[in-house]
C-alpha cells in the first residue's frame, strides 16, 4: 500500500467518525422533528381527504413514517401525481419495489386488494417543515379529488353510473 492511499484511508475514517458523532448530537432532536411532523400530518389529513385507513401502529413505529391506503384508487397512480408537483412518496417498502402486487402484509392485516393497492407510504426527513406538510396535504387532496372522480370503484360505491 503507498502512504498516498494510507492517508485517504485515515481521512475517510476519520471523517465517518465525525459524520457519526454529528449524527449522534442532533439525534434527539431530529427525531423529535420528523415525529412532530409525522403527527401534524395524521391529525390534518382528515381534513383534506376521506375513507382512508392508517396502517401504521402511532406506538410502534418509526417516528418518520406512515402507510395509508386511500379507498378507491391506486397508489401508483396518486405516486405519479404526487411527483407532477415535485412530491416523493411510494406505495411499499424498498424491500419490495418493483412488485405490483399488493403487499402481502398489508392482506394479512386485513385489508381487501382494492384497499391494499391503494396505499402510499411517506417519509417524513429533518429537512422537511411544516410548511412541507400543508403542501404535501394539499397536493394530496387534489391529486385523490381527480383520480377518484375517475375511478370505477368509488362511482360504484356512490351509486353512479
Amino acid at each position: 500500500m503507498t502512504r498516498a492511499r494510507r492517508v485517504t484511508i485515515i481521512h475517510g475514517i476519520i471523517g465517518m467518525g465525525k459524520a457519526a458523532d454529528l449524527a449522534r448530537r442532533d439525534m434527539n432532536a431530529n427525531i423529535l422533528h420528523v415525529k412532530n411532523l409525522k403527527e401534524k400530518f395524521l391529525k390534518e389529513l382528515p381534513d383534506y381527504i376521506d375513507e382512508f385507513i392508517i396502517n401504521t401502529n402511532e406506538q410502534h413505529s418509526l417516528p418518520n413514517l406512515v402507510s395509508i391506503s386511500i379507498k378507491y384508487i391506486e397508489g401508483e397512480s396518486v405516486v405519479l401525481m404526487l411527483d407532477d408537483d415535485g412530491i416523493s412518496a411510494s406505495t411499499r417498502s424498498a424491500c419490495a419495489t418493483g412488485s405490483l402486487r399488493a403487499s402481502h402484509v398489508l392482506l394479512s392485516l386485513g385489508l381487501s386488494h382494492a384497499d391494499a393497492q391503494g396505499t402510499l407510504v411517506i417519509s417524513f426527513g429533518i429537512e422537511n417543515t411544516d410548511e412541507d406538510v400543508a403542501a404535501f396535504l394539499a397536493s394530496l387532496k387534489k391529486v385523490v379529488t381527480t383520480l377518484r372522480e375517475i375511478s370505477p370503484l368509488y362511482k360504484k360505491k356512490r351509486g353512479v353510473n
